[in-house]
């Protein structure tokens, strides 16, 4: 094992002392991969999912793409020092390949002066600044090319200080270095050595490196020569709950991304499309230039085993801001579907799901753009919200209970300057058409205004006032969240506003404003450390009565699925993180996958390297192991139950439950020989529900029998890896 070495001599005084060193003894220690910012590659860039052994992190690159740069971009975990501790980043590296490259290591780094814009420059146009030679580099730094030849090199980025530098076109800018550290970047950009027969560099798949070896990484910095090594920072753990069983990733296709990142795009949605009974789903797929809609056909234990692509050209519309939204709209209990393509101008259309598993189309006006369907007139039934194209003039759509729309309508204004934000969850009965306005620009700071139509007729306009005063950008939710009768506001600490690259500007921090009826404004809950980038999941997750959230911590280094349950007057708490691995997650939808009669949840995921799918979180509540006043109960017997997904690829679950603790635990995967291939070992658990995730990534496709052993008690199953 490498150590960490830490020299107080007089030698060590006259030299340069190793401040932080990240070895990779036995995990990435917090450490992050995308592939690098580069021509051809997405905004959306893919985690790539390393591996540690023997102290090397191996970091594969994409596969060649005609048209690609290839690169690979790391981020560190979260440092919390003083910058001035440090003058110089060395990491030492060897490429996985056949013929020397060269590249320039590009450092850049995160401090406070753009903590919203991680990497980036906020003075630049959305914060949009990442390394290219089209920014001045205040918060990054690019070492001398290095020509690469497969063995072992250090690289090294030093003059590590906040100065004035010099543009090569002579105009001066200050280099930002000196302050709080959050984290650093080092990126490197692969270019095949200059080949006469080849001058555009690498255009062909043997020319690009399979991977990059990672020994360790050091900042040094001579003002530690007297306090010696520094400890590399612990990365957080994401702890999972009670309610959820652990993420389960499961791919969808061979396509590239899914809607549902963007802060304003539609998920998708999740229903019956086959007349089951069970939850199947539908979403947009992208795939290079081609997209469409995605229909997903559930198992009933919440894997999606069969994936059902259709194209958008098909059907005339086109992949860019395309509107895919389900709900069942005529009551026979499939989910049905709303389609619409501003790009095109073509009237958006509601397709009907028979019996026969056959579509009826219809038409909404051409000048109509969708942006919801929630229930306005407290019929149960879902209604559509959205615009006349254009414009922010706001379009009410009435279902008449057989998926048929009416006419759009203009609701009464909230006001001069103001336009439909969004509809106000939950739609009571008692409250009809519940809008939300917003102000325009120029008035942002005013608050927003709720309306709605009593039962009797009556149309009631009231301000939101602990909205008035407060950053537009800062307001992702308004409803009922504690069903008391006013309305709570949901807000981050730091606005949605996107930069460009691979994390672009997320939401910061999360709190629940609420008026008491004495007219006070209570905070009355608050997580500032989240980031995301999608409006929260609102929905009752443990049938309690009360509203809960869920979002996507979608951080780099540690993406989560954070929950947060009632607990009534507008206040929450965290029920767990759960992690999510491959990828960083999106949108969540809920729905009851597996029969159980409880919301399960689904994360779709376009950063994941080998292909876009979702993460699955199956709810526990009423297994015995989530919410209970007298805690659960003990199992009587102690049984293996079947594996799920399976076939699978690349993860697999292997429930199990204990009648009593257990001093130590082990699953042992044997091939068709009898050959053991893998072990995991899970140690001491207790009595109870257990749903161990085995990672087979490693494993060739075939047929396995695994072992469960639990001190003297064994079991035995059969799993199916599929290509």
């Amino acid at each position: 094992m490498k150590t960490l070495v830490a020299g107080f001599s007089l030698l060590c005084l006259l030299t340069t002392a190793h401040a932080i060193t990240w070895n990779f003894d036995r995990d990435p220690q917090g450490w992050a991969a995308t592939e690098a910012e580069g021509t051809g590659t997405h905004p959306k860039l893919p985690l790539l999912q390393g591996t540690v052994d023997q102290g090397i992190w191996t970091v594969p690159l994409l596969p060649y793409q005609q048209g690609r740069s290839p690169g690979i971009t790391l981020y560190s975990p979260f440092i919390d020092h003083n910058s001035r501790l440090f003058d110089e980043c060395t990491i030492r590296l060897r490429l996985v390949h056949s013929r020397p490259v060269v590249s320039s290591l590009i450092l850049s780094w995160t401090i406070a002066a753009n903590d919203l814009y991680p990497g980036n420059d906020p003075d630049f146009l959305g914060g949009g600044c990442p390394p290219n030679p089209y920014c001045h580099p205040r918060f990054w730094l690019v070492a001398d090319p290095t020509h690469y030849s497969t063995g072992w090199q250090e690289l090294t980025v030093s003059d590590l200080r906040s100065r004035v530098a010099t543009w090569p076109g002579g105009e001066e800018y200050e280099i930002l270095w000196e302050d709080r550290l959050r984290d650093i970047r080092l990126t490197l950009p692969f270019v095949v050595e200059e080949d006469p027969e080849d001058p555009q560099g690498a255009q062909r798949p043997d020319q690009v490196p399979v991977a990059v070896e990672i020994d360790w990484i050091r900042l040094t910095g001579p003002r530690e020569q007297a306090q010696g090594e520094l400890p590399p920072p612990t990365p957080p753990v994401a702890a999972g709950g009670p309610l959820f069983a652990p993420a389960v990733f499961q791919q969808l296709g061979q396509v590239e991304q899914l809607s549902g990142w963007d802060w304003e795009e539609e998920a998708g949605a999740l229903g019956d499309l086959d007349g089951d009974g069970d939850a199947d789903l539908v979403t947009r797929w992208q795939r290079g230039q081609e997209g469409g809609w995605l229909l997903g056909y559930n198992d009933g234990r919440g894997f999606f085993a069969r994936v059902q692509t259709e194209s958008f050209a098909a059907a005339g519309f086109a992949i860019k801001d395309s509107f895919v939204g389900g709900a069942d709209l005529d009551g026979d209990g499939r989910l049905d579907l709303v389609l619409d393509s501003p790009v095109d101008q073509l009237p958006p259309q509601v397709w009907l799901n028979d019996a026969q598993g056959g579509w009826a189309r219809q038409s909404l006006p051409s000048f109509f753009a969708p942006a919801q369907l929630t229930d306005l007139d407290g019929d149960g039934r879902p209604d559509l919200w959205g615009y006349r194209r254009g414009t922010l003039d706001a379009q009410l759509l009435f279902n008449d209970g057989a998926g048929h729309f009416s006419s759009p309508q203009q609701p009464p204004s909230a006001g001069g300057g103001y336009y439909v934000w969004t509809a106000a969850f939950p739609s009571l009965p008692s409250r009809q058409q519940p809008l939300v306005w917003r102000p325009a620009y120029e008035q942002r700071l005013q608050g927003l205004i709720s309306t709605y139509t009593l039962a009797s007729g009556a149309r009631v306009q009231e301000p939101l006032r602990h909205s008035q005063g407060l950053e537009p950008e800062r307001l992702i939710g308004a409803g009922d969240l504690d069903l008391d009768g006013p309305l709570e506001l949901i807000l981050n600490d730091e606005g949605a506003l996107f930069a460009q690259g691979p994390e672009g500007r997320p939401a910061l921090g999360l709190k629940i404003l609420r008026q008491e009826a004495s007219g006070a404004i209570d905070t009355t809950f608050a997580l500032p450390d989240l980031y995301y980038h999608r409006r929260p999941l609102v929905v009752d997750l443990n049938a309690d009565g009360l509203l809960d959230l869920v979002l996507v911590h979608d951080e780099l280094r540690q993406p989560a699925v954070v929950v947060l349950t009632g607990r009534g007057e507008g206040r929450f708490e965290v029920e767990g993180r759960y992690p999510l691995s491959p990828g960083r997650g999106g949108a969540v939808l809920a729905a009851d996958l597996d029969g159980e009669g409880h919301p399960d949840l689904v994360v779709f995921d376009s950063f994941v390297s080998e292909g876009a799918g979702i993460h699955v979180l199956l709810n526990r509540l009423g297994q015995g192991t989530a919410v209970e006043e007298e805690g659960p109960p003990r199992p009587t017997r102690t049984h293996l139950d079947p594996a799920y997904p399976n076939p699978f690829n690349p993860g697999v679950v292997i429930p199990f439950t204990l009648s009593a603790p257990a001093q130590r635990v082990t699953l042992r995967l044997y091939d068709l020989l009898g050959q053991e291939v893998a072990t995991l070992d899970l140690g001491a658990l207790p009595a109870g529900a257990h749903h161990p995730l085995w990672d087979g990534r490693d494993l060739a496709a075939g047929v396995y029998l695994y072992r469960l052993q639990a001190d003297a008690w064994s079991a035995t199953g059969k799993l199916t890896k599929i290509d």
